[in-house]
């Protein structure tokens, strides 16, 4: 029986995914003509684990490839998040016009599951671990249910290693791994305690270099060599991985244990393995678990901070955070040799115009590189969003509206208009080539432990040469951007020579990218007429 895991790509007339890695992929792994993205849901690669054998498995992403609808196939299987939810049903309208049967899970059709029966034969509802193979058995049998619900969390010690054997590997800039699932808060606008529970789960430390190992045996054309500055030995960098743990120091115990024992595979196999993960503030004062995080490699860490404001963080049930500290953690960050993935929202009920250029002072005063803005977005399943609809606030269900670029509910002090607006006006102050390479320039001489050595200096910089003009003959890079690339790459790496970097060039040139499309997109949805407007 032959079974194909797909992954489907995101409506792009309602924004550009800011993690696409639209132009940070092709620029950094040097593959101008390749289509990339930042990584794979870990839902395909962990449901092809789970799969019994005698099933066949393929593992298509359109976000780096078109669908070929008429492939043999007996069954397919999609995940995705809300705003991928029509693209999916789309995709499971073609293959059941050939007589294919179609099942789709993940978060969106967990939170709606009758809206999803109305275009697949078979809904999943919650973690598949343990209902897919009990699934394959029924559907090799012909008698595929119409829902399969999870009847308790799956324990992550008898997790198989994800099937990355099985994925385009060259095509991400990272693998998704997980250390945990769950997580023990409950934020009004999080679908995670809903779909993942409170409880962590934890994989062990050696399942985790087990799956880590998975992936970097695997074969990998664009290996490269670093130097690390700790050891002064030259490193192999086969694979950059991201721990998409929804709190990876939830358990500090746990979190240091996996540090450890990233530090020792590392120097025992001779690679670099540069990764990230997601973590609460509070990390920034944990001294010790910094220092092991950053000696075990790891370069980003993924904070939602979410607002500035005390009030609004306990409306949103956040109020472990204190925005008086932010300021001190990402400099202790930023200390360690890492960076801080600063994400945030606008739109709250407190939301103003004067927030919003609060923020922006904030992020420019600290050097903030990385910032993830988003719209407040009332999810399926959420708390916020059953909130909206008590108070009549949802404006529309437009399953591809709800990718945190679009106002999709009646703001309290703010228009939809002016709040739109809002987000437009801080992507662009935000992520503009100008103001990103300005914020990171900051960190080039903190953060310098992997760098290249002076013969591989010329190759980068030669590469990110020619990968800048075919991106522009491509159309998908501004010259201008790809002219600053060229002036300002050869200082960066002769002087300094780090991945960092490289990554404030690639980083810049890609969010600019999404500053102006994102620019662009607004401009047009200016032009509607207003009684089509949202």
């Amino acid at each position: 029986m032959k079974v194909l895991l797909i992954n489907p790509s995101c409506v792009h007339s309602s924004g550009r995914d800011l993690y696409s890695a639209h132009i940070t992929g092709p620029l950094f792994t040097m593959q101008p003509g390749t289509r990339m993205t930042l990584g794979l849901p870990l839902a395909l690669p962990t449901l092809a684990a789970c799969t019994p054998a005698g099933f066949e498995v393929k593992i298509i992403d359109e976000e780096i490839e078109d669908i070929d609808f008429d492939q043999p196939a007996d069954l397919v299987a999609l995940t995705a998040m809300t705003f991928k939810a029509k693209r999916a049903y789309e995709i499971a309208h073609q293959f059941r016009a050939r007589g294919v049967k179609v099942v789709m899970g993940g978060i969106h059709a967990s939170m709606c599951p009758d809206e999803a029966a109305e275009h697949v034969d078979c809904v999943v509802v919650g973690e598949a671990d343990h209902t897919w193979p009990v699934l394959l058995a029924d559907a090799a049998q012909g008698q595929l249910k119409a829902r399969y619900v999870g009847q308790e969390l799956p324990d992550l010690k008898c997790a198989p290693a994800p099937r990355y054997d099985l994925v385009k590997n060259e095509r991400y800039l990272y693998a998704y791994l997980q250390t945990t699932r769950g997580c023990p808060y409950d934020c009004t606008f999080c679908t995670v305690t809903k779909m993942n529970g409170r409880k962590i789960r934890k994989k062990s430390a050696e399942q985790v270099i087990r799956d880590v190992s998975s992936v970097i045996n695997l074969e990998h054309k664009r290996a490269f060599h670093v130097i690390d500055r700790v050891t002064n030995k030259k490193m192999r960098v086969v694979k950059m991985i991201a721990f998409i743990d929804d709190n990876f120091a939830i358990d500090r115990k746990h979190a240091l244990e996996i540090c450890e024992a990233l530090k020792r595979f590392q120097q025992e196999h001779n690679v670099a393995i540069p990764w990230y993960t997601q973590t609460n503030v509070e990390v920034g004062f944990d001294e010790e678990l910094l220092t092991a995080m950053s000696e075990a490699n790891c370069q980003h860490l993924f904070i939602g901070f979410e607002s500035l404001d005390p009030t609004t963080l306990k409306s949103m049930k956040k109020g472990m955070n204190s925005p008086a500290k932010y300021a001190e953690a990402i400099g202790n960050i930023h200390r360690h040799g890492m960076r801080v993935i600063f994400s945030t929202i606008i739109g709250d009920d407190n939301s103003t115009e004067e927030s919003g250029r609060y923020l922006d002072d904030f992020i420019r005063q600290n050097n903030q590189f990385h910032v993830l803005l988003n719209i407040l977005t009332p999810y399926p399943g959420t708390n916020l969003r059953q909130e909206m609809l008590d108070e009549g606030r949802i404006l529309t269900s437009e399953s591809e509206l709800y990718n945190i670029r679009n106002v999709v509910y009646k703001p309290r002090k703010m228009k939809v208009a002016d709040l739109q607006q809002l987000f437009g006006s801080l992507a662009n102050s935000f992520y503009q080539y100008g103001n990103m390479y300005s914020r990171g320039k900051s960190l080039l001489g903190s953060v310098n432990r992997l760098y290249f050595g002076i013969p591989d200096r010329a190759l980068v910089c030669l590469g990110l040469a020619l990968s800048s003009i075919a991106l522009v003959c491509q159309g998908r890079l501004r010259p201008l951007i790809a002219l600053r690339i060229l002036v300002t790459a050869p200082y960066l790496l002769f002087r300094y020579g780090t991945l960092y970097a490289m990554e404030l060039l690639v980083t810049s040139a890609d969010y600019d990218d999404f500053a102006h499309s994102e620019a662009k997109r607004l401009r047009e949805s200016l032009k509607m007429p207003a009684e089509a407007a949202p």
